[in-house]
């Protein structure tokens, strides 16, 4: 993402643009947005890319209901917005036959609350000349609009969506709509004029795929608890990073030559910022459900070759040791 926009959004009232960078620090006192920021660059993705209702109380955030992420004006019920919007501008590769190359894409979303939850109502996508909006209606039903500049034409589309009260599916995929509308004699007519014409094949481009790389990982505020002995069990995925022991014991077993090639990297990262100097996973046992223990070596020049246990050196390596390995 090359920058994201938010209004009405928390504590964000007035439309506000965040220009984004490969590093981006966000600083800030209590209570400024920083966690809800987050918190929605990660719902954005969700439904631009993933195209399914995001989740605001997915740990580690919880934003609470609708009633508590749009913005209020006042300590009343008055003083609330109806509904609050968030996008994001990325580079696409259009594969056009005429001008391929890179283009500018602008994905904007309007969420109210809907059926209990919050709910993208309006999805729009736009490149240049090209153009395309959903919106979801009380009943469910979806209508779609699309076209370009060029063409001074706009498209408009209904149907009911199968999918209209159930927030944890897709929630409109530009080519399953169109397959479901253009599965009548007066849809495939409309096909056969526009939807294969030289004129919307850019529109069409554009909406195969928002495919940005990446998908962004939601580490919370970092208070891992390094074990002395841990228990080989199936890890579960959290956000405080509480399964990385396990996971890397488990590749140990599983993939020697995997494992080797991964403990090089983190042990390159140790060495560089000087938080350690080599990492590895001392087994009680031959199978692989034995217990273990996740030793840290930081050597001086007398003692090379010696490691400790992680809970013995220090919590700036196991704080870090789940970033890292995410």
């Amino acid at each position: 993402m090359e920058s994201v926009t938010v209004k009405n959004f928390r504590c964000f009232r007035d439309e506000q643009k965040v220009r984004m960078a490969p590093l981006t620090l966000l600083v800030g006192e209590n209570s400024t947005g920083k966690t809800s920021f987050l918190a929605l660059l990660r719902a954005l993705w969700d439904v631009g890319i993933r195209e399914v209702a995001p989740d605001f109380r997915q740990p580690p955030y919880d934003l609470g209901s609708f009633e508590d992420i749009v913005h209020r004006r006042g300590a009343d019920d008055a003083g609330a917005a109806d509904s609050f919007e968030a996008g994001f501008e990325y580079q696409k590769m259009i594969a056009d036959r005429e001008d391929p190359g890179y283009r500018k894409v602008s994905f904007q979303a309007v969420f109210k609350e809907r059926w209990g939850g919050v709910y993208p109502i309006i999805r729009s996508v736009t490149s240049q000349d090209t153009w395309s909006k959903t919106q979801i209606q009380e009943d469910g039903s979806h209508i779609v609009q699309f076209g370009t500049t060029e063409e001074k034409r706009e498209h408009r589309l209904d149907f009911v969506s199968p999918f209209r009260r159930d927030t944890d599916v897709v929630i409109g995929f530009f080519n399953l709509v169109l397959s479901s509308v253009f599965d009548t004699e007066e849809g495939r007519s409309m096909s056969n004029r526009y939807m294969f014409s030289d004129k919307l094949q850019p529109l069409l481009a554009l909406l195969s795929t928002l495919d940005l790389p990446g998908q962004p990982y939601a580490g919370a505020p970092v208070r891992s608890s390094p074990k002395r002995t841990y228990d080989s069990v199936r890890p579960s995925r959290n956000p405080e990073g509480e399964y990385t022991p396990t996971y890397l014991a488990n590749m140990s077993r599983r993939d020697v030559e995997e494992w080797t090639t991964f403990k090089s990297k983190l042990e390159k990262f140790g060495q560089q910022s000087g938080l350690f100097d080599e990492i590895k996973i001392n087994s009680f046992g031959d199978t692989a459900g034995s217990p273990f223990q996740l030793h840290i070596g930081k050597w001086r020049k007398k003692s090379k070759g010696l490691t400790r246990n992680l809970i013995d050196v220090g919590y700036g390596v196991s704080q870090t040791l789940p970033l890292i390995t995410e």
